[in-house]
């Protein structure tokens, strides 16, 4: 048995960068965030950015880390790839986890029957010392109360079975003894709102087969253990599969009560143009429910500067309520931006708060913010001044809840920052800025709008596209810039020392072996 005697307990602590934890209890001081996007309003002949441009304010609290026990997490799970054999002589079992083993990308969803939530993160090893090199991940499910309390030894009732968490998710993982990236990857989760007794749904990417490495879209059933692979009809698998935003659409009629879950899943599979999916949450088959088409002639006659940046996927979508748009369905959700603009090799990755509509037949983008990084909510100053620091990679996860109840308007959204924190921030005013939209703000909506909602929503796409290049370029210099850089060529020189080390340690141990085979 590994040594596990010791008083310590290992946690996935943020790096020194990252805010010291601020429990949820506290989190009653919002700083005001003003932001900036685009609305899909009524342009005669195009629209540039500036014509779409809407003001607005929103509130943000500081954010907290949702932690985890990686002692715990590293006792719980046994699997063939998890070998530490290679590791140093001599360090406890506790010193070898604070070395091979993270935590990214938690995701989680309120489960109102039971006044707790289910969050789900990205545990991995790694056994070479490098933690963007995973060998294998897993999926973690927690049970959190209301106030982000980790509930350890939960026992939920379901459908007659007990469920304890915290747990490793129970889903098969193909893999071979030479590879890495094995495992669920991306875990998002989701839950239909206003169905009783609903199970959630966990949605992630892995690699399918270890052979060709093709990696492909899942869905998770965290309850009933029911795994399933989603593909497209009709259509050639690509070599991977990942970043699809998932969402429930719910009755058109508010005041029609679904009794039963839906067996279908919607997916925003494409942001640029926009592509929808409607898939199967039994049997996996996905079709297309919407996939945008612009003119050939718009297209030439409505061009953004939105080269060296592109939208993809970011967190769920979620329902929100509007008035005076009868008939159609609307949600929010954040997508992220990357952009190689402003730091030579290194991407800088941004979410954006976007408004998606549908009339049950067409989608189109409602509105678009610009890039946003929330202020000192998520990073340090540091990693402001600095956008090719630690924090150019902030990820926008998941949309835990909107609450409405008593005026609340508070939305809590999860968080990664460097691809290794698990953080929470509750936005304020979400909704009051998506019903003070103009177009929102007509007395009627007519069928007849469409055509302008499809044509503008490719302005507003590229519009958001463009702000995350320009913030790119507004939060660097041409100092920062040379002195990334050079950092860049010091990692590299070192990588290839060490592969040279490593190419020399083979060698010899292969000469060493041909001695003793020569000796007898």
């Amino acid at each position: 048995m590994p040594d596990t005697s010791a008083s310590e307990v290992v946690h996935d602590k943020p790096p020194q960068w990252f805010h010291s934890n601020v429990p949820a209890t506290h989190l009653d001081a919002f700083e005001e965030l003003p932001i900036s996007g685009f609305a899909n309003i009524r342009i005669p002949d195009g629209a540039d950015c500036e014509q779409l441009r809407l003001p607005g304010t929103l509130a943000v609290t500081e954010s907290f880390d949702v932690g985890d026990d990686l002692l715990d997490i590293a006792e719980s799970v046994e699997h063939p790839l998890v070998d530490y054999s290679g590791q140093p002589k001599g360090q406890s079992f506790r010193s070898m986890v604070s070395k091979t083993w993270g935590r990214m990308a938690g995701s989680s969803v309120w489960l109102e029957k039971y006044g707790v939530y289910l969050t789900v993160s990205r545990v991995y090893f790694y056994d070479k010392g490098v933690r963007h090199w995973p060998v294998i991940s897993f999926i973690r499910a927690q049970i959190h109360d209301a106030s982000w309390n980790h509930l350890k030894g939960y026992k939920l009732e379901w459908q007659g079975e007990t469920i304890t968490f915290p747990r490793a998710l129970d889903i098969p993982i193909p893999y071979d003894n030479g590879g890495a990236f094995y495992g669920p990857e991306d875990p998002r989760i989701a839950i239909e709102e206003g169905v009783p007794d609903a199970e959630p749904v966990v949605i992630f990417n892995m690699v399918e087969d270890p052979k060709t490495k093709v990696r492909s879209m899942h869905t998770f059933r965290p309850f009933s253990n029911y795994t399933t692979k989603l593909y497209i009809e009709r259509s050639t698998a690509n070599m991977a599969e990942k970043n699809w935003s998932p969402f429930f659409i719910p009755p058109v009629n508010a005041t029609v009560e679904r009794k039963y879950p839906n067996h279908y899943i919607h997916f925003l599979y494409d942001y640029h143009p926009l592509k929808v999916l409607r898939c199967h949450l039994a049997n996996g088959a996905c079709s297309w429910a919407y996939q945008q088409d612009f003119p050939a002639a718009y297209y030439k006659a409505h061009k953004h500067n939105d080269t060296g940046g592109v939208m993809r996927g970011g967190t769920n979508f979620v329902p929100i309520n509007v008035q005076n748009r009868l008939g159609l369905s609307s949600f929010v959700g954040f997508p992220r931006t990357h952009t190689d603009a402003g730091c030579g090799n290194e991407a800088i990755y941004r979410p954006e708060l976007m408004v998606l509509t549908t009339n049950g037949t067409h989608f189109w983008v409602d509105y678009s913010s610009q890039a946003l990084d929330f202020g000192h909510s998520l990073l340090t100053h540091a990693q402001i001044e600095d956008a090719c620091d630690s924090g150019r990679i902030l990820l926008a996860n998941s949309i835990t809840r909107i609450d409405d109840v008593n005026g609340r308007d508070e939305t809590t959204v999860f968080f990664t920052v460097a691809d290794s924190t698990v953080q929470v921030a509750r936005i304020r005013g979400i909704r009051q800025l998506v019903q003070e939209l103009p177009q929102f703000n007509s007395l009627s909506w007519q069928e007849s709008d469409i055509q302008w909602n499809l044509n503008v929503t490719r302005d507003v796409m590229e519009c958001s596209i463009q702000s995350a290049t320009d913030y790119a370029w507004a939060n660097t210099t041409p100092a920062q810039i040379e002195e990334r850089r050079k950092k860049e060529q010091v990692e590299e020189e070192k990588k290839k020392a060490a592969a040279e080390e490593e190419k020399k340690k083979l060698k010899e141990d292969k000469e060493l072996v041909a001695q003793k085979d020569a000796m007898g």
